[in-house]
């Protein structure tokens, strides 16, 4: 409760503050329409439809105020919502979108999406300086499926432990792009919460709460 409150202040914060200006605006400007008033030239009284005008504008930033405390307070209660369903993937298993995955225990696995028949399909291993460790291409069908590496470089030693990046460039039989999406998964060890979109530790990597697109029990060790 305590946190909803802080949050929910934090985001009123400033249409409070703009609410109060306009306030203070408008009592001036309505104090100064009533000195014109009273002192205006008979022979040449002011227009009414500058009064309109004035008005008018004054009614218009009102409204602008109005509309943008209430996305103040949508952007907090969906911060809210965001930040309680991502602490509830703690200790689980997730798959997101992202080309980011862990190498441990000899093993780092990536999930895939084609949408056609991709022939010939390069993936390339990236370390995190952005050198390409390894590289392999194969004949691939449209559907989902998963590419597994085991560590070994293209030259045959082995690469240490870390976070590594897949990058998947498939083509179709006449050498085209096909449309194609990449995904990871991993146990959420960790969840950021400084930003609307929480961050959420998979491994070694940060997948957006927004990215995810499953979720499951983690599987249970052996005995």
């Amino acid at each position: 409760m305590e946190i909803a409150a802080i949050a929910a202040a934090q985001g009123n914060t400033q249409s409070t503050q703009d609410q109060k200006v306009l306030a203070t605006n408008f009592d001036t400007f309505l104090t100064l329409l009533t000195t014109q008033l009273q002192n205006q030239d008979p022979l040449e009284p002011l227009k009414s439809n500058e009064f309109t005008q004035q008005l008018v504008q004054f009614s218009s930033v009102e409204q602008q105020i109005a509309a943008n405390k209430n996305l103040e307070q949508l952007i907090t209660t969906t911060a809210l919502a965001n930040s309680n369903s991502a602490v509830n993937y703690l200790g689980k298993e997730v798959e997101a979108l992202s080309n980011l995955a862990d190498l441990a225990d000899g093993a780092a696995k990536w999930s895939y999406t084609l949408g056609a028949d991709a022939p010939t399909t390069t993936f390339s291993v990236i370390d995190a300086t952005g050198k390409t460790v390894f590289q392999t291409t194969q004949d691939l069908k449209a559907g989902t499926g998963t590419f597994t590496w085991d560590g070994k470089n293209s030259q045959g030693g082995t690469e240490p432990d870390g976070t590594y990046i897949i990058k998947v460039e498939p083509l179709d039989a006449e050498g085209n792009p096909v449309a194609h999406s990449t995904m990871t998964q991993g146990i959420v060890t960790a969840v950021d919460l400084t930003s609307v979109d929480p961050l959420l530790k998979v491994g070694g990597a940060l997948v957006r709460f927004s990215e995810v697109i499953a979720v499951r029990e983690a599987p249970k060790a052996a005995p």
